[in-house]
């Protein structure tokens, strides 16, 4: 389901928008990992206190 814009846009010959697909995809793909990666970094303090708390 996610190639289907890829599909589509190669279908109908219109490769500036295949193009534009892909470069958007790939930022705001990139971006979600980051923000992603920067939320569990933040909370890192919380989750190694938690860690200290809770007994195996």
């Amino acid at each position: 389901m996610s190639q289907l814009g890829y599909i589509i846009c190669f279908g109908y010959r219109s490769y500036r928008a295949a193009l534009f697909h892909l470069i958007t995809h790939a930022y705001s793909k990139a971006l979600l990992f980051l923000g992603s990666g920067s939320i569990i970094h933040s909370m890192e303090p919380i989750i190694g206190y938690l860690r200290l708390r809770v007994r195996h």
